[in-house]
C-alpha cells in the first residue's frame, strides 16, 4: 500500500472436486458452489480496491496435483477441473482473479501461454511437479515432531483427518484400517502440503497469503470461501451449495439432503446445486440465476416465444419479497408503454409520482441546482424511496391528523436504454445482508432498533424528516428492515445536498452504516440490458446509482407499487 501499487493476494485453493460423488458433491466439475465461491472472493478484491484506492489483485494457486494422487483422483480430473474453473471465473466477469498451476510456480512459466494450456503437457508433467514440489520441503520438517509439539500442526492433522472420513468412497476397509490408513495419508499430506507452502512463500513473497483453513500462523489470513448459513464453513469442492426458500445459501454433503424437501437442479444438462422446493419456482420455461450478494435473474428459456404480457406478476411480487431484487430478463413487449404499465398494475396498486404513473429517469441536463439529481448524471446517495411522501395520518382515540412518511412498497423499474459497461449501474443494499455482516460487537439489531435519526434535505427535496426509526419490521416476512440516507455533501452533487443526524446516539454510527451498505457482501452493483424489468422490496433494500457520462442515453423507467 505504501508504494501505491496493487494489493497482491495470493490463495491456495480449488483443487478438484472430492472423489466422493456419492456422499459430498455433485460431480467432478465446478458447479454453483464454485460460482458464488469465485463471485464472493472477486466482491473481496473490490472492497478491497474501494477502502484503499488501490487495485486488488487474487492469485488463486490451485493444489489439485500437491494431493490427488494420494486421495484417489486422476490426473486429467484434475485439468478438467481447472480448466472448467477458469472459463467459469471468465464467463461470470471475475475481472480480478488470475490463475496459476503448480507448474507455473516450478518453471515461473507465465498462466496463459501455449504450454500452460495444453492438457497433453499438463498430463505428461503432473509426477514431474510432485516430486519437484516435494524439494521444497524444509530439511528439518519432521512431521512425527511437528505433530507432538506444533499446535497449528496439530490441530490441522486432526482436521484432514476429519476430512479423510467421508473423502474417500467406501473401500471395503474396517474401522481400524481406514483410522491407519487416513493417518499415514494425513501425515503425508502435511508434508506435501509444508513443500506446497514453502514453494508459494517463495514465488509470491510480497503477497498477501490467504487460507481456507483455520489457523493460527500470523503469516496467513484466514477466510470464508462463499457466504453460507452454516454453523461450520465448507470449501465448494467438497459439498453441494443449498438454496433456501427465503433466499438464504447454505452448504452441505450431497447425503444429507432431504429430498423431500429438496430438489437437485440441472444447468446445461449438468447437476449444479439443490434448491429448497417451493411453488414460486415451479414455474415451467424459466429458468433462475442467482446473482452476487443478492438478487434473481428470471430468464425465458425460449425467448422467441417470451413476452412480458405472459408472466404471473403475482408470482413476481412473492418472489421480490424474499430475492429482491427480481429482474426479468429476455422478455419480448418490455419497452411497451402500455404492457409495462398493465404488468405494473397486476403487480399491485400503482402509485402515482407526481400526477404521472411513470417517472422517466434520464439525464434531462438541467443545470438548475433546486432541480432533482434524479433527472441528472450524476451519482446518487444510497436511500431507500419515498422518505419525503408524506401522506395523512389521523389518530384514532384524538382525532388529531399528522403528515407521516409514507414509502412505497416497491419500485417496478424498466431499462428503455442501457448505459455502457461499468457506468450507469444500480446498487441495491440488501437489510438482510446488512443485520448479518453487521459488526455485532459494537451493534446488532436490538441496539439499532433504539436508534432515531433525522434526515435535512436541500434542493429539489427541501425538507427536514426527524425523529425516524433506524429499524422497522417488514410488512410481510417480519424480518428487520433498515431505514436510512446516506447523507450527501455539497461538494458530491450539483444539486441538492442532505445530511443525516442519529438523535439519539453517536454519529460515527452514519459511516459504519454507510461502510457496510456498500460492502460486496451486501450490495449488488447491477448492470442493465435493454428491456430488463426490476422489481426491488422498497423496505428490504436500498438502492443507489454510479455516474454516467452526460451524453449517454441511460433511461429506466420507474413505477412505485403500494
Amino acid at each position: 500500500m505504501e508504494s501505491g501499487s496493487s494489493l497482491s493476494l495470493v490463495l491456495p485453493a480449488f483443487p478438484v472436486k472430492s472423489p466422493n460423488k456419492l456422499v459430498k458433491v455433485l460431480g467432478s466439475l465446478p458447479d454453483e458452489a464454485e460460482r458464488f465461491s469465485l463471485l464472493h472472493l472477486n466482491g473481496l478484491c473490490d472492497t478491497l480496491a474501494a477502502i484503499t484506492g488501490l487495485p486488488a489483485i487474487l492469485t488463486i494457486v490451485s493444489d489439485g496435483l500437491a494431493y490427488n494422487d494420494i486421495l484417489g483422483v486422476s490426473d486429467e480430473d484434475v485439468w478438467r477441473y481447472s480448466e472448467a474453473l477458469r472459463a467459469m471465473a471468465s464467463c461470470n466477469g471475475c475481472v480480478n482473479i488470475r490463475f496459476t498451476r503448480l507448474y507455473d510456480m516450478l518453471t515461473d512459466t507465465v498462466e496463459g501461454s501455449t504450454v500452460n494450456t495444453d492438457a497433453e503437457h499438463f498430463l505428461k508433467t503432473a509426477a514431474w511437479c510432485r516430486t519437484e514440489m516435494e524439494k521444497h520441503r524444509p530439511k528439518d520438517f519432521d512431521v512425527l515432531e511437528r505433530l507432538a509439539n506444533d499446535a497449528d500442526t496439530l490441530t490441522t492433522y486432526c482436521g484432514y483427518k476429519r476430512f479423510l472420513l467421508n473423502e474417500i468412497p467406501e473401500d471395503g476397509l474396517n474401522h481400524k484400517q481406514r483410522d491407519k490408513r487416513n493417518a499415514r495419508i494425513a501425515k503425508e499430506m502435511l508434508v506435501r502440503g509444508k513443500a506446497f507452502a514453502e514453494l508459494i512463500k517463495l514465488r509470491f513473497s510480497e503477497c498477501t497469503r490467504l487460507s481456507v483453513h483455520a489457523s493460527l500462523d500470523v503469516g496467513k489470513v484466514s477466510i470464508g470461501m462463499l457466504p453460507q448459513n452454516n454453523s461450520w464453513l465448507m470449501t465448494p469442492w467438497h459439498g453441494a451449495l443449498v438454496w433456501e426458500a427465503d433466499g438464504g445459501c447454505r452448504m452441505t454433503h450431497r447425503a444429507d439432503i432431504n429430498e423431500a424437501s429438496h430438489e437437485l437442479v440441472y444447468k446445461n444438462g449438468v447437476s449444479s446445486y439443490f434448491r429448497e422446493k417451493n411453488e414460486l419456482f415451479d414455474w415451467p420455461g424459466i429458468d433462475f440465476e442467482h446473482l452476487y450478494p443478492c438478487g434473481l435473474i428470471v430468464r425465458p428459456t425460449n425467448s422467441d416465444n417470451s413476452s412480458l404480457r405472459d408472466v404471473d406478476m403475482v408470482r413476481v411480487r412473492r418472489l421480490t419479497e424474499t430475492h429482491s431484487p427480481v429482474i426479468l430478463r429476455g422478455f419480448s413487449d418490455a419497452r411497451d408503454e402500455p404492457v409495462f404499465v398493465a404488468k405494473a398494475s397486476e403487480f399491485g396498486k400503482i402509485l402515482p409520482w407526481q400526477n404521472n404513473v411513470i417517472m422517466k429517469v434520464r439525464n434531462e441536463r438541467n443545470p438548475d441546482p433546486a432541480s432533482t439529481s434524479q433527472l441528472s448524471n450524476e451519482a446518487l446517495p444510497m436511500h431507500y424511496d419515498g422518505i419525503f411522501k408524506m401522506s395523512e395520518r389521523v389518530d384514532e382515540i384524538t382525532g388529531v391528523k399528522t403528515k407521516v412518511s409514507d414509502p412505497p412498497r416497491f419500485q417496478l423499474f424498466m431499462c428503455h436504454a442501457a448505459s455502457p459497461h461499468g457506468t450507469g449501474q444500480t446498487l441495491f443494499a440488501s437489510s438482510r445482508l446488512f443485520f448479518k455482516y453487521l459488526p455485532s460487537k459494537s451493534w446488532d439489531v436490538e441496539k439499532l432498533s433504539q436508534i432515531r435519526w433525522t434526515c435535512n434535505s436541500h434542493g429539489y427535496f427541501s425538507h427536514t424528516m426527524a425523529d425516524l426509526p433506524l429499524v422497522i419490521q417488514h410488512p410481510s416476512t417480519g424480518l428487520p428492515c433498515l431505514r436510512y440516507q446516506q447523507p450527501w455533501a455539497s461538494y458530491q452533487t450539483s444539486y441538492g445536498y442532505g445530511s443525516t443526524v442519529i438523535d439519539n446516539g453517536p454519529q460515527s454510527l452514519v459511516p459504519l452504516i454507510d461502510d457496510l451498505l456498500y460492502d460486496r457482501r451486501v450490495c449488488l452493483h447491477f448492470e442493465w440490458e435493454e428491456g430488463d424489468v426490476l422489481a426491488s422490496d422498497n423496505f428490504e433494500m436500498h438502492h443507489t446509482r454510479t455516474a454516467f457520462t452526460s451524453d449517454d442515453a441511460r433511461e429506466l423507467w420507474r413505477i412505485h407499487i403500494d
